[in-house]
């Protein structure tokens, strides 16, 4: 049989005893020992009772376990006063019924003189020596970071495929140059206007008598003409 006191940073303080040779401790139901946080794994760690001695084991837990401040790898043998920390407990197991605790051998016995008293027993040679301070419980070193996966490479895109060329346009074609119209006919002058501009014509000059070349071709249409008798009435 075997007690465990649990610790939590910053609570209460509870003990446990058990009578069996082996608990377990983890954070969900049917361990032994159950610690509802975040940071302690279902199955962390187991405690076995193996002639007369602790033996702590991790079960490969996320967060690790540490003793005094040191995680461990491997099943350890630990004492009665040593710290266990396991996410913010701090575990210490305590042997019931001399568990855990080291016998010293029996000496022989002395032998007995003959015939006379027993030798008085020999005085030590000093007072007993004092037992070691217990290390003062500090937090558990922070874990390792765990490693991060690398990040698959990307994919190369591929390149689009070339777009066939457009067709040529066709080449515009040269427009005819317009045919030249033919230009209007000039209409003839009505008569009045051309008797109009013969008598323009023939006006004198400023400074002479005009109508006198007409007057003169009116006097030799008149001679030209032949006179006609006059009867008497």
């Amino acid at each position: 049989m075997f007690a465990v006191v649990i610790t939590e940073k910053g609570g209460a303080q509870r003990r446990m005893e058990f009578d069996k040779n082996e608990v377990t401790i983890g954070r969900v139901q049917g361990n032994d020992i159950i610690l509802p946080k975040g940071n302690v794994s279902k199955r962390h760690s187991r405690i076995v009772l193996k002639d007369n001695r602790f033996i702590v084991v991790d079960l490969k837990s996320t967060n690790g376990t540490y003793v005094n401040g040191r995680k461990i790898t491997s099943p350890l043998v630990v004492k009665p006063g040593d710290k266990v920390y396991i996410g913010d407990f701090i575990i210490t197991v305590e042997g019931l019924d001399g568990a855990g605790a080291s016998v010293p051998p029996a000496g022989p016995p002395a032998a007995m003189g003959a015939g006379g008293p027993p030798p008085m027993p020999q005085p030590s040679g000093g007072p007993p020596p004092m037992p070691a301070p217990q290390p003062m419980g500090g937090p558990p070193p922070m874990p390792a970071p765990q490693p991060i996966a690398p990040q698959p490479a990307p994919q190369p895109i591929a390149a689009p495929a070339p777009q066939a060329a457009p067709p040529p346009m066709p080449a515009p074609q040269p427009m005819a140059p317009p045919a030249p119209q033919p230009a209007p006919a000039l209409m003839p002058a009505p008569p009045t206007r051309r008797r109009a501009a013969a008598r323009a014509a023939t006006r004198a000059r400023p400074g002479r008598r005009a109508g006198a070349s007409w007057d003169r071709r009116r006097r030799c249409a008149r001679a030209r003409r032949p006179r006609r008798s006059r009867r008497p009435p």
